[in-house]
């Protein structure tokens, strides 16, 4: 009884007064008792428990998509002046489309220059090397742009020139990078009627629909957007955008591979009629995966990564990593009724990232997915053990437990065209299907030529002191 009278002034000491009675004040003792056993101190325990005390929202990890723009819309006037720079070196709009179809990161740039400018015209004084400081910090700029801004800014060119300089050396950067060089890009027709299963994680030179195009039929992301979803992704490892892919672009997809809720082996024979080279496996009985990419199939799916794509360009160019990015694997997934949960995994431990869309709308019964936020922290590899852990501690303690993505979502559910963007590192699972219909989504990977797969692998010990931990978690969730 005393030690109960303890645990509850602890309770009440630490901001819980009212919260615990009873059995509560014995979770709240437990979970600190299990935190200390798995390494942490007492302090360090009691402040976590708190931290993750259910009654605390959850971080907010969504963004929206919007409706398409009209190009000249979209980026200003700024459009104009980059038109003209093309025609300077003998390029049009049309090659600057085909080379943002390779994913290089010309739209993403595009959006960083245009809010950069209309900011130095908002000012209303001659700018200063501060104010150029303040913007660019503002704005979140990636290391191309930022450095052609202060480049300029440091030149002493006036502010009614700043914008043209920065976008002839900006075309200049992307013509020497080799975007506009279709010889340095591998020809997608080489690959050649072969197994789909042999496009997985190599460079077949597939291209995807670009946002600089004049189909409006594609929804995107403004560069508020991109800027919020950076941050899910870089702090949690995810971010779920929501109409990701327009409802037009949905239906020509469902209807163009087979999908009505059948069963899985009716999509897939539906599927191999089409293209007899589609490769096919299941992770588990009731769970069927085919290989689109690089099959005759794969230019259905091109326009669902119009939205997602300035986000992930964004991401490698504001860390300064200069290597191309490949799209590296394109598949349908069914999931037929009495399927069950997967194993934990990881789909890439050097990194890259990939992109769920559900075709079909998904509750928690109907497969969606289970994942560990803040557990991508775990393989930074360029950050000691011990630190990595406590960086995945102070992420995860905001969600307080493994997720699933339909708790994203205000009303449950994984709204069909809906992406849930994740980073490969990020612990992840399939959860079953309770339902007696099928569920079905398209997963994207994006990697570049240094993120080449290899196995998840943590020392037994690690994943001991992480299993206590999930356990002192079911305590208090």
């Amino acid at each position: 009884m005393k030690s109960f009278r303890v645990w509850k002034r602890l309770a009440s000491d630490y901001g819980f007064e009212g919260a615990f009675r009873g059995e509560n004040v014995l979770k709240f003792r437990n979970a600190v008792i299990l935190m200390v056993g798995a390494g942490l101190t007492t302090a360090s325990a009691l402040s976590f428990t708190i931290r993750m005390y259910p009654g605390n929202p959850l971080p907010n990890s969504s963004v929206n998509a919007s409706t398409r723009t009209v190009t000249t819309e979209r980026f200003g006037s700024i459009r104009a002046v980059l038109l003209a720079k093309l025609r300077d070196v003998g390029l049009t709009w049309d090659d600057l489309v085909h080379a943002s179809t390779r994913l290089a990161p010309i739209e993403s740039q595009m959006l960083e220059v245009g809010e950069i400018s209309q900011l130095i015209s908002s000012l209303k004084h001659q700018y200063t090397k501060e104010d150029m400081q303040t913007i660019l910090i503002t704005v979140k700029a990636g290391s191309v742009v930022r450095n052609l801004f202060t480049s300029v800014v440091e030149d002493g060119t006036s502010p009614n020139d700043v914008t043209d300089h920065v976008l002839k050396r900006l075309l200049d950067d992307w013509i020497a990078r080799g975007y506009f060089n279709s010889s340095t890009y591998p020809n997608r027709d080489a690959f050649g009627s072969r197994q789909t299963s042999e496009a997985i994680g190599v460079d077949i030179g597939s291209t995807v629909t670009s946002a600089l195009s004049d189909d409006h039929s594609l929804n995107e992301l403004n560069s508020a957007a991109i800027r919020s979803g950076l941050s899910s992704l870089q702090q949690f490892g995810f971010v779920y955008i929501r109409e990701a892919v327009s409802s037009d672009v949905l239906s020509h997809l469902k209807e163009s591979l087979n999908i009505t809720g059948r069963p899985s082996g009716e999509v897939g024979a539906v599927l191999l009629s089409k293209d007899a080279n589609i490769s096919h496996s299941r992770a588990s009985p009731n769970r069927l995966q085919l290989v689109l990419r690089g099959s005759k199939l794969e230019e259905l799916t091109a326009s669902i990564h119009t939205a997602v794509l300035p986000l992930i360009t964004s991401h490698y160019d504001r860390r300064g990593i200069q290597s191309r990015l490949i799209l590296t694997d394109v598949r349908l997934v069914v999931v037929d009724h009495a399927a069950h949960e997967l194993s934990w995994t990881t789909y890439n431990q050097r990194g890259g990232f990939s992109v769920m869309i559900p075709l079909q709308t998904h509750d928690c019964r109907s497969g969606s997915q289970e994942f560990i936020p803040g557990s991508h922290m775990l393989l930074e590899t360029n950050i000691n053990l011990i630190r990595r852990i406590f960086m995945f501690l102070e992420r995860y303690i905001g969600f307080k437990r493994p997720l699933t993505i339909t708790e994203l979502s205000a009303d449950g559910t994984w709204q069909a065209g809906d992406a849930f963007v994740f980073d490969n590192r990020l612990l992840i699972r399939g959860t079953g299907n309770d339902l007696f219909r099928s569920g079905s989504y398209i997963l994207a990977k994006y990697e570049t030529a240094d993120e080449a797969p290899s196995p998840f692998f943590l020392r037994r010990n690690v994943l001991l002191r992480l299993a206590q931990f999930f356990s002192a978690l079911a305590y208090i969730s």
